[in-house]
């Protein structure tokens, strides 16, 4: 996939609903392209300087992504440095509709799970340098994961938002402390911005992490549904064939 360039530092949206399409403007570009070998050093310390929390990925499962679905592996760069990244697989999602877990949509971070005959992107993760956080970066990776969506004709992007501060809100369920958030009721940076750029929340994956921490292992499932999406149609039946009765 070629770069994609996004958008101008600090830039506002108009409103959340309208901020994913608003159009990129010519001043200080995010251009995103898939990761490279030679990028695996600097994802590596990019994941442990962005999720201090969890255990950070190995060259060995930055080298089995890439090999899985290069597409799906993006770097956000900003004048010569790398500023973002995003990992992202397919999977045909009925498989993990119902209780998904991290360790088996991702078998354990090594995309070995990617489907190619899938309908759904998956989004595993999305890293942004912290001194960058509010400069569009994370903007401008889902705008890549919308085109390659639409570029593989899938169906949607689904992203597991991880309920970071449930822990501190005693007396609640993972449900009803996700509602509280969509409610403008709690603050909660990483679901508002899925929110703003056209996602919409479908519900809390108990047990989706792999760790405890603030969200007690809960994240709240982010559904982006493809417009440009177009069924496949049914297999031709060949002239003549006979119909199987049961």
């Amino acid at each position: 996939m070629g770069s994609i360039q996004t958008f101008p530092k600090r830039l506002r949206a108009r409103t959340p609903a309208d901020g994913w399409r608003m159009a990129p403007l010519p001043t200080g570009m995010v251009n995103v392209r898939t990761a490279l070998p030679e990028d695996f050093a600097i994802l590596h310390a990019l994941h442990r300087q962005a999720l201090p929390s969890r255990t950070a990925l190995t060259m060995k499962q930055l080298e089995a992504q890439r090999h899985a679905f290069p597409e799906g592996q993006l770097v956000a760069m900003q004048g010569g440095r790398a500023v973002g990244a995003a990992t992202s697989l397919v999977l045909p999602w009925e498989r993990h509709a119902f209780h998904p877990r991290w360790e088996e949509v991702t078998a354990d971070g090594t995309f070995a799970s990617h489907d190619a005959e899938g309908d759904t992107l998956f989004a595993v993760e999305t890293l942004v340098d912290s001194s960058q956080r509010g400069f569009g970066v994370g903007r401008a990776l889902l705008q890549a994961r919308r085109q390659l969506c639409r570029k593989l004709n899938l169906r949607r992007i689904v992203a597991a938002a991880p309920l970071t501060g449930y822990a501190h809100i005693p007396g609640v369920s993972p449900e009803q402390f996700a509602t509280r958030i969509v409610m403008g009721d709690l603050p909660d940076p990483l679901l508002a911005f899925h929110l703003a750029q056209g996602f919409q929340y479908c519900g809390v994956a108990r047990d989706f992490l792999p760790v405890e921490g603030e969200s007690r292992g809960n994240a709240a499932l982010m559904v982006w549904i493809n417009p440009a999406h177009t069924p496949h149609p049914p297999p031709a039946r060949e002239e003549g064939a006979a119909l199987k009765c049961a």
